[in-house]
């Protein structure tokens, strides 16, 4: 513990360079495609990519979850401290709302903060049929008919004098 009473938790980003902090704010903070990461810190997206992946390796697991428990822990704190402001702010009735309506934005704020750094977030679901390889050819190849046989149909239309010889 320091001399403030906070415990001394080590940032398990602590090893990270600034372009590393850069990646992951723009990779996962703002969730941008990896090649606009690269063009915000002036690297192509493999090499930023890449970067970003080291940086994650170094990152220990159980400093992570210290990290983690004390994120937590503030939470906590700040919730209990807006709960109480919510509840102070509803009992001075409608001169409060502004206050309370303030207190719930904020909870609900640290709420999704919370959910991020804890992996809570169910990913976006996604339907995925699965076929084989043979249907996945038979159906390639019923498109690529569809293709040649529309592209046939506009080279022989009406673009020839009427009566006259096929080309």
């Amino acid at each position: 513990m320091s001399d403030d009473g906070d415990t001394d938790i080590q940032d398990p980003f602590s090893g990270w360079d600034d372009v590393d902090h850069a990646i992951y704010d723009a990779r996962v903070r703002r969730h941008l495609p990896w090649r606009a990461v690269g063009e915000d810190v002036g690297l192509s997206f493999s090499w930023a990519r890449e970067k970003f992946y080291k940086a994650l390796a170094k990152v220990k697991a159980a400093e992570l979850d210290e990290y983690r428990t004390e994120e937590n822990m503030k939470y906590d704190e700040r919730e209990q401290h807006l709960f109480h402001m919510f509840v102070e702010a509803r009992r001075l009735g409608p001169g409060g709302l502004l206050d309370a309506t303030r207190a719930m934005r904020e909870m609900n704020n640290i709420s999704r903060q919370r959910r991020q750094l804890n992996g809570l977030d169910a990913p976006i679901r996604v339907d995925v049929t699965h076929t084989n390889d043979d249907e996945l050819a038979d159906h390639v190849g019923s498109l690529l008919d569809a293709y040649l046989q529309g592209r046939n149909d506009a080279n022989t239309s009406d673009d020839r004098p009427s009566g006259g010889p096929a080309a």
